[in-house]
C-alpha cells in the first residue's frame, strides 16, 4: 500500500484491510501502509527539497534520489516478508504532492511528463503491477501550493489511464496555519473522502 500521506493513507489502509478480512476471512493476514516519499519533495531537479523523484535523470549533490530509496526498500520488504512465508501484492497507490514543483516554472512546465514517467516506472519495474489503481490527491485552490497547471496535468493523466487512477478533490477542506500544509483536520477528512465519496 504505497502512498505519501500518513494519516489518509492509514484510514484507507484499515478500511482494506477490514474489507479483505471480510471478504477473505484468516487469508488477509494484513495490509502495510508503505510510506513513499520526503515531505517537501518534488518530481524535478530545480528544487529546494533535499529529496526529489527525478525519473531517470541522477540527483544532484546533496540530495537524495527519492526513487532508488523506495526501490530497495520495496525490493527488501517483499524479501522478508516472501521468506517468511507471505505473499505480498500492492492493492492502490496514493499519491498526493505537487506543492513544491509549483514554486518553479521549470519544474511546473515539466510536471506532466515526470509523472507519468513515474507512475509507469512504479507499477511497471517496482511493483510490478501495470494496472495498480492509483489515487492522485489535489491541491486546493486556495493553498499557497496550487498551481492551476499541475492540478490539470493530474486531471489528464487520470482522464488517459483507462479506468485506473482517480483525482480526489480536495478544495473545501481546511489547511494548516501556514495555507499551504493539510490541518489534521482535513487529512482525516480526506482519507474518509476517499474511503466514503463524501
Amino acid at each position: 500500500f504505497p502512498s505519501h500521506d500518513m494519516v489518509p493513507g492509514d484510514i484507507v489502509c484499515k478500511k482494506v484491510f477490514d474489507s479483505l478480512r471480510g471478504g477473505f476471512g484468516a487469508g488477509a493476514d494484513s495490509v502495510v501502509h508503505f510510506k513513499t516519499n520526503l515531505g517537501g519533495s518534488s518530481l524535478g531537479v530545480y528544487s529546494g527539497s533535499v529529496g526529489t523523484w527525478i525519473i531517470p535523470q541522477s540527483a544532484n549533490a546533496g540530495k537524495t534520489r527519492i526513487l532508488d530509496s523506495f526501490d530497495v526498500r520495496w525490493a527488501a520488504f517483499k524479501t522478508l516478508w516472501n521468506s517468511r512465508g507471505y505473499y505480498v501484492k500492492p492493492v492502490v497507490l496514493m499519491r498526493h504532492q505537487g506543492e513544491t514543483d509549483a514554486a518553479n516554472a521549470t519544474l511546473i512546465s515539466e510536471y506532466a511528463t515526470r509523472q507519468t514517467q513515474l507512475f509507469t516506472h512504479l507499477r511497471d519495474t517496482t511493483l510490478l503491477e501495470p494496472d495498480l489503481p492509483t489515487l492522485i490527491g489535489g491541491i486546493p485552490t486556495n493553498s499557497t501550493g496550487y498551481s492551476a497547471t499541475i492540478e490539470a496535468a493530474k486531471q489528464a493523466f487520470v482522464a488517459g489511464d483507462g479506468g485506473r487512477s482517480y483525482y480526489i478533490d480536495l478544495n473545501g477542506l481546511p489547511l494548516g496555519p501556514d495555507i499551504g500544509h493539510f490541518s489534521h483536520s482535513m487529512q482525516i477528512s480526506y482519507g474518509n473522502f476517499i474511503v466514503t465519496g463524501k
